[in-house]
């Protein structure tokens, strides 16, 4: 096998590069092949061992050196910079200034509906202006199914219906982070509440007990007897504007809502029968105290909104 003195890397150094490494790599087994073949047991080891090293150095340096660089340019190629994020689109830049929305929502008292009046200020800020109708109910309530009447809630004496009115505000929430079509709000609202106020049942005789001959209303039978109330409302939600197109909204919230009547409002039966001891060494039923009024009513708050931007 012969061996040429000139260097072979750079004869080789124009053809394609598979094929300058796969002859490097031979050129690099021709060498150490030489100097152990038995021709060659003539030369001293160290002769040996220092034309075999110089060569492979300078091989596995120029091999190094070349894939590093292939290396370099295929990662920029699969990994290219990093692009600013685009600034997220909003209503106010399409030129939409006002929403109307109806609302649908779900409590611990039951099921309200009402609506929404949206005026969009800036980029990210919404005025809101809010009103609903759904029913009250004392914390103390607990309902139980009746073959005759339906949901009956014993102990309970007045029925309650309440319009919050409510004004406030919707604030965007990382708005470079969610992409537009996912777009997280906070809401912040406050204002009044009015009760409607009217018997759960037909009080006979008036003394705020539940007797067995008196009986219990539907939800609109007593209006006739109505009483009103003025009072506060609040609320704080996260709600989640979905869709892609500005003009049409869909919406989801939830959170926490409340509602306070200063004086209290008798939800609860004032009265209730209790036995005693007469005079006599006998016992009588008499009426006792009953149930205490309530001022706060709160409750989480899940509703669904749909309506259009224009």
């Amino acid at each position: 096998m012969s061996f040429r003195q000139t260097s072979w890397i750079e004869d080789k150094i124009r053809v394609p590069l598979h094929k300058f490494f796969y002859i490097n790599f031979i050129r690099l087994v021709e060498i150490i092949m030489h100097y152990i073949s038995p021709v060659n047991i003539g030369f001293t080891f160290r002769q040996t061992m220092i034309t075999v090293s110089s060569r492979f150095v300078f091989a596995l340096v120029v091999v190094c050196s070349l894939t590093s660089t292939i290396f370099a340019q295929i990662r920029d190629r699969i990994e290219p910079p990093e692009l600013p994020p685009a600034r997220a689109k909003t209503a106010f830049q399409e030129g939409l200034r006002t929403g109307a929305l109806i609302r649908f929502g779900v409590t611990d008292n039951g099921m309200g509906v009402g609506g929404e009046y949206r005026k969009i200020t800036n980029r990210f800020t919404e005025l809101v202006l809010s009103a609903e109708i759904g029913s009250v109910r004392d914390s103390r309530e607990q309902l139980f199914n009746s073959y005759y009447f339906g949901q009956i809630a014993p102990n309970k004496y007045k029925r309650v219906m309440s319009v919050p009115i409510m004004i406030g505000w919707r604030q965007r929430m990382f708005a470079d982070t969610f992409d537009d079509n996912f777009r997280l709000n906070i809401v912040g609202m406050a204002g009044s509440s009015f009760a409607m106020i009217y018997p759960y049942f037909d009080d006979i005789n008036e003394n705020g007990i539940h007797d067995q001959n008196e009986i219990y209303y539907d939800i609109f039978r007593g209006l006739d007897q109505m009483e009103t109330k003025l009072g506060t409302s609040g609320k704080i939600a996260v709600g989640i504007d979905f869709g892609e197109k500005f003009k049409r909204i869909s919406t989801f919230e939830f959170g926490y809502q409340f509602q306070y009547f200063s004086g209290g409002i008798q939800v609860m039966q004032p009265n209730a029968y209790e036995i005693k001891m007469n005079p006599s060494g006998g016992y009588e039923l008499a009426i006792g105290p009953g149930l205490s009024k309530q001022s706060f009513f709160g409750t989480p708050v899940i509703s669904l909104s749909f309506g259009r931007f224009w």
